[in-house]
């Protein structure tokens, strides 16, 4: 049996995962050309992994929990493995306070240039004072993170390609900022009681020539503890969980066509929260397409800053806006529709409309509670549609420039209406 051991844990070789982490994802059979691929090192505290340019690396896993603490000479006090195989590194004995994966680029195709393989990176319970940093290379490459984890701050970097990190029943402590990524997901599809929660959350995706899409999504029962920032040119919220800070949604500016390349699109789903204020689009610039539809809850204020596109915000049936709704468009044939709650916070609550020009359309529907609306529709042939059972403090409505219609009851209370040259 000693003999065994030495030779198990003597030599540096590489040693199998232990078959009862029954919570990692499986992994399939690889190919046999598929070799290790890491260069590893732990030296003044930092741990880096790298991959080695023009190989593949399959998945990379790093673990710190009960049975990853056991340290095993040759291996390093964090496990670190490949394609299901803990790997061997030199450490220099100082306690790692940061860490870096580098998946770099896959192999390279018949062209010379890097093809398209799939990296996986893994990290379960990570729990460092510094700096967690993620670069994953080109490819459209995966990042997972998962269980009770901390640090400093995460910096997670997709790079080139169609890249997803998800945060799957993972408590992460320390603020969290992903660039260059397609996708990030919170939720809690893995087995087990911890639910996704983050401190805080900042997403960056442009490249300023060629439009990118960067997609955030928060599940049920997933939270962001703090705010939640997306910048991108072509943007996606969508919060069916909680957001306990601000949520911000931001076109970024490339050189090319606000109208037609940008798109900032929020979307408060039904029992999603935000705590504080979803502000979607850039009040500095006016420019670019926006999309904001609220369909539970924002406690705070709702901001809307389109651009000459086709703009649309709904407050849908059931959902709430506890503060003030401030929407602003430039062009376009822009659409808003209130059919929920908006100003149910005590104190006087405006919701302040500027649709600008285009024919516009702005319905308050008879389902709609809101405190005091001031809509401005100023140029274009507009339409104000005001259904019977809305209920409102005080309301001012005008047209302006061009051929505009009102329909609705006009002799309500507290109904003040400017010019409009069509009545039904």
């Amino acid at each position: 049996m000693l003999s065994f051991l030495r030779t198990l844990f003597g030599t540096g070789r590489l040693v199998a995962r232990p078959a009862k982490h029954q919570f990692r994802p499986q992994l399939s059979q690889l190919d046999d050309r598929i070799v290790p691929a890491l260069n590893i090192s732990a030296s003044g505290g930092f741990l880096d992994i790298y991959g080695a340019s023009g190989q593949e690396r399959g998945t990379i896993e790093v673990y710190m929990g009960v049975e990853e603490s056991i340290f095993l000479p040759g291996f390093g006090p964090i496990a670190v493995y490949q394609n299901g195989l803990r790997q061997p590194y030199t450490w220099d004995g100082q306690s790692i306070s940061s860490i870096q994966v580098n998946g770099m680029a896959g192999v390279s195709n018949s062209w010379g240039s890097p093809d398209d393989r799939t990296d996986t990176v893994i990290l379960n319970g990570v729990t460092v004072p510094g700096t967690v940093r993620v670069l994953l290379g080109g490819g459209n490459d995966r990042l997972t993170v998962q269980g009770r984890a901390s640090a400093g701050q995460w910096h997670l970097d997709g790079d080139q390609g169609g890249d997803r990190v998800t945060f799957d029943r993972a408590n992460v402590s320390g603020h969290v900022r992903v660039e260059r990524t397609e996708t990030v997901e919170l939720v809690n599809a893995a087995s087990g009681t911890t639910a996704t929660s983050l401190a805080s959350l900042f997403v960056a995706h442009h490249n300023h020539s060629t439009p990118v899409v960067s997609s955030v999504y928060l599940a049920p029962g997933t939270a962001v503890r703090g705010d939640l920032a997306v910048e991108a040119e072509v943007g996606y919220l969508d919060v069916a969980g909680r957001v306990l800070g601000g949520a911000t949604l931001n076109a970024t500016l490339p050189y090319s066509d606000w109208s037609l390349n940008n798109l900032s699109y929020a979307n408060v789903l039904p029992g999603g929260e935000v705590t504080g204020n979803l502000t979607v689009g850039r009040s500095d610039l006016l420019a670019g397409r926006a999309t904001a539809s609220v369909e539970g809850r924002v406690n705070g204020n709702l901001s809307v800053f389109g651009s000459s596109a086709a703009d649309v915000v709904l407050v849908n049936t059931g959902a709430v806006v506890g503060g003030s709704m401030t929407v602003r468009t430039a062009g376009g044939n822009d659409s808003v529709f209130v059919y929920g709650t908006v100003g149910a916070n005590t104190g006087s609550q405006l919701t302040d409309l500027r649709t600008g020009d285009g024919n516009d359309r702005v319905e308050v529907g008879g389902s709609a509670r809101v405190d005091t609306v001031s809509a401005l529709l100023e140029g274009g042939d507009d339409t104000f549609v005001l259904y019977s059972g809305a209920g409102f403090a005080s309301m001012l409505v005008g047209g302006g420039a061009g051929t505009d219609s009102f329909y609705g009851n006009r002799t309500q209370p507290n109904l003040a209406i400017g010019t409009f040259e069509v009545f039904g």
